[in-house]
């Protein structure tokens, strides 16, 4: 009996030191070969390959410094955890060139004023502890530090757009050149109207204000040009666009055909001047607007009465209107394109450029010409017969013909009092470029999509424009990291028809489904008590 006892002490004895060294040989293993299942529809709880491919590639130590306070409230607590996780798998594909530190601030005087210099603000909390209302001051910041370059998130207030904030400070710390985008606006006064989108490139990129008038040249530092509402442009001007081009720089058309009147709702006819340019290269902005009966809803005001409703002259493009293999929209939901022009392909002049229809319309579309009447409560009578779908953005790619190639070129304006008289250059003594090396145009039929209100309604558009510069100016690498974040999924639009054999089924199929049940019920009940008595009789029997 004793030595069965002491056989199952020994059994047991190794079997414990098994799974120890079971459990220790996983540790050791998953410590040097990470490996997540997320189940999620977009991946949002693993990094993109793009952000393992840039970090796994650091030939340099990286310091990623993550200054949140202890003792957060409780809402936050999960931020925090959540933040250390995404790190931890940043840490795992870039091994010891990645250094990641965890810092309270608060503990040390002279680091909060280290901190708040990088940058990081100082933040209040509203913190409840024993039943009091409390204000306590935080940090919730990261700084990305290489050599002696930096770039700080000042405030961490979610996980949604971390990812491609930490990859995009890393690729730029860590980039011997940072790539410029350039905006030239037809106003000052249209400048004012984009600074939210200006704000967000700048976490990227260089961005700067071109001015090319009087015939000053675009900057050779400008890798993307984006032109915002071009007005009454001067044929010095588009010389100056057109040569940029031929230098291989990338073109982002942003071209409103009308100009909405503020006091009324109408609109008259824009000015841009470029559509001769624009032909010449391929492509056409047409003078009119598109209306879709897939529209974005918009709030109007009559008097002291508010009242949103469905506007066909916002058509809201779902997935069947992107292009689902290109890369800057192919994982976007929905995106709004208010007051916005059809675009046309001149498939005569585009020779053996790529041409790509982006962006389209519903099929249920159709156009304003001549007066534009912008009354949300008008009558919209339209034969179904004249609906179809309508190209709201394209792409031009490869080699183009100079507009100017056999023309003179046109002078700059002379002007005495000009202060940049040295970045203008005679016709007598420039050299004209007559091709262009490879490279892109992108044309949208409105400007409006991007400005400020708009951003704010449809996170849509920010992701799309963003997507835009990202692959016209350094290709599709960082794209994905964004456009999976965008969780815009609109119900699929059915006709009248299937609407009402739903709501028939709705109101009737229910009713139907029970009384069945319950006939089924009632017929099987009384089989049932029918076996019975049969069985009853035959026993008295």
């Amino acid at each position: 009996m004793a030595i069965k006892r002491l056989n199952y002490k020994t059994n047991s004895i190794f079997m414990v030191i098994i799974v120890i060294a079971i459990l220790a040989t996983i540790n050791f293993l998953s410590s040097r070969h990470f490996i997540r299942w997320d189940l999620t529809d977009g991946k949002e709880f693993t990094i993109d390959t793009a952000t393992k491919k840039i970090v796994g590639e650091l030939d340099d130590i990286v310091n990623i410094k993550v200054y949140f306070s202890k003792g957060l409230p409780s809402h936050l607590a999960n931020l925090e955890k959540q933040i250390k996780d995404i790190l931890s798998e940043y840490k795992a594909y870039a091994g010891s060139n990645l250094m990641i530190d965890y810092i309270d601030p608060s503990e040390n005087p002279q680091l909060e004023k280290k901190v708040q210099m990088m940058g990081i603000p100082q933040i209040q909390l509203n913190v409840i502890e024993k039943d009091r209302a409390q204000v306590r001051n935080a940090y919730m910041g990261i700084a990305v530090l290489y050599e002696d370059k930096k770039e700080v998130i000042p405030l961490v207030q979610s996980t949604v757009n971390l990812e491609y904030d930490l990859t995009s400070a890393i690729k730029k710390v860590t980039s011997e050149e940072v790539e410029t985008i350039g905006f030239f606006y037809g106003t000052n006064e249209i400048e004012n109207n984009y600074s939210s989108i200006t704000t967000e490139l700048e976490k990227r990129y260089k961005v700067t204000k071109v001015d090319i008038s009087g015939g000053k040249e675009i900057g050779d530092d400008i890798d993307t040009l984006v032109l915002v509402s071009p007005r009454d442009m001067k044929e010095r001007e588009k010389y100056e666009i057109d040569q940029f081009l031929m230098k291989g720089g990338r073109l982002a058309i942003l071209i409103d055909s009308v100009k909405r009147e503020t006091d009324r709702l109408a609109a008259s006819l824009l000015h841009h001047n470029m559509d001769d340019m624009l032909a010449h290269y391929g492509i056409k902005i047409n003078k009119d607007l598109v209306l879709d009966s897939s529209s974005e809803m918009a709030t109007f005001y009559s008097g002291f009465m508010r009242f949103s409703l469905p506007y066909p002259f916002w058509p809201k493009i779902s997935k069947q209107g992107l292009l689902n293999d290109h890369p800057i929209v192919n994982r976007l939901g929905a995106i709004v394109f208010p007051w916005t022009a059809s675009v046309k392909i001149l498939k005569e002049k585009t020779g053996d450029l790529k041409v790509t229809e982006l962006v389209k319309s519903s099929d249920r579309s159709w156009i304003q010409k001549g007066y534009f009447d912008l009354n949300p409560r008008q009558k919209f009578n339209v034969v179904p017969e004249k609906m179809k779908s309508y190209t709201l953005a394209a792409i031009l790619s490869g080699k183009f013909k100079s507009f100017y190639a056999g023309k003179d070129i046109p002078a700059p304006k002379s002007d005495d009092n000009n202060k940049d008289k040295d970045k203008i250059i005679s016709p007598e003594t420039e050299e004209r470029i007559n091709e262009s090396k490879d490279t892109h145009i992108l044309v949208i039929g409105n400007s409006s999509f991007i400005a400020d209100e708009f951003l704010r309604q449809s996170s849509g558009n920010f992701t799309f424009f963003m997507n835009s510069i990202d692959w016209l100016t350094i290709g599709d690498e960082l794209i994905g990291i964004r456009s999976r974040r965008v969780t815009d999924r609109p119900l699929k639009e059915i006709s009248e028809h299937k609407k009402a054999y739903i709501k028939f089924v709705d109101i009737f199929g229910m009713s139907a489904v029970l009384i069945c049940f319950g006939l089924i019920r009632f017929y099987l009940r009384k089989r049932e008590k029918r076996d019975f008595s049969i069985q009853v009789s035959n026993a008295k029997v």
